[in-house]
């Protein structure tokens, strides 16, 4: 079958957020130096959010929060070595072992280090802990910069920290593009509409303004991710050159509703990271043998 065409519609990078002053009151070294020095790992990783977490029940501050969409997961999974196809995309490769590490990591956050909250329920995400200043540090994105533009405390970021399987970080280098169907009533007014939104200065308007943007290199490499918050903000360009196109494949919603029922049951200690990568790896391969 033929695949469908178009012209990226966003970038969305994404990379580790931290209040800079919970870092500084615990009396731990700030991470962007960490990873310029090439130490920033899961192991200082997982160091780092078992010091920030303090208190209990609702005072409780957690050192990490996050989202619990599969780009979220693809960052844990990218950084420590692990893909989520072979090269021709005929088989998924979700059982190779630093596939399940990372998942095993992400969710084990939560279920056995205690570092995180479930990550499952919207209330713990990023955009009302953070604000709350109940987690030190969070999985952050481009889209998040506006809704954090008057938090009462400094943040800074980092990219996502390199598994032990890993040799550099990955980073989600988001999936939606525009397209034009072959039976539009109206093609060229759709090209129009495109043509719009992927010009340069209504893209670095987008940047500039806190969304994540049409990916013109030219615009995202102009300077307007440079400017606080947050500090460091240059490290969303560093994101960028590490970004991994999404895993998405033609029939994407079954795919995703197979993902979803294993993560929920991951994310709860009710199926391992192990039982539910075999299971999404069945139907997912069944899927991709349907379009040889």
């Amino acid at each position: 079958m033929g695949y469908p065409t178009g012209v990226p519609a966003e970038i969305n990078v994404m990379c580790i957020g931290y209040n800079m002053e919970m870092i500084e009151n615990a009396g731990l070294e700030d991470p962007y130096d960490l990873w310029k020095r090439g130490e920033w790992t899961w192991d200082v990783f997982l160091d780092y959010a078992q010091k920030l977490t303090t208190g209990e029940g609702t005072d409780k501050v957690y050192g990490f929060t996050s989202e619990e969409g599969i780009w979220w997961t693809a960052n844990w999974v990218w950084s420590n070595g692990a893909s989520f196809y072979n090269e021709d995309r005929t088989e998924s490769l979700l059982t190779d072992d630093a596939f399940v590490e990372a998942v095993d990591f992400m969710f084990k956050l939560h279920t056995e280090y205690g570092v995180a909250p479930l990550c499952i329920a919207a209330e713990n995400y990023p955009t009302s802990l953070v604000p709350a200043q109940r987690a030190a540090m969070w999985g952050d994105c481009l889209y998040y910069r506006a809704s954090f533009q008057d938090l009462p405390f400094d943040y800074g970021i980092v990219p996502w920290p390199v598994g032990p399987q890993g040799t550099q970080t990955g980073n989600w280098g988001s999936g939606l593009a525009f397209t034009i169907p072959a039976n539009s009533p109206h093609p060229d007014e759709a090209w129009e509409v495109i043509e719009f939104f992927s010009n340069y200065e209504n893209t670095k308007s987008m940047m500039a303004n806190g969304g994540g943007g049409i990916p013109v290199v030219e615009a995202f490499e102009s300077g307007v991710l440079v400017y606080e918050p947050p500090v460091h903000s240059e490290v969303y360009q560093e994101c960028a050159a590490t970004a991994v196109a999404a895993p998405w494949i033609p029939d994407n919603d079954l795919f995703m509703e197979v993902w979803n029922e294993a993560r929920d049951q991951i994310a709860v200690g009710d199926m391992t990271a192990a039982d539910g990568m075999a299971y999404v790896k069945e139907e997912l391969d069944a899927l991709l043998a349907s379009y040889q």
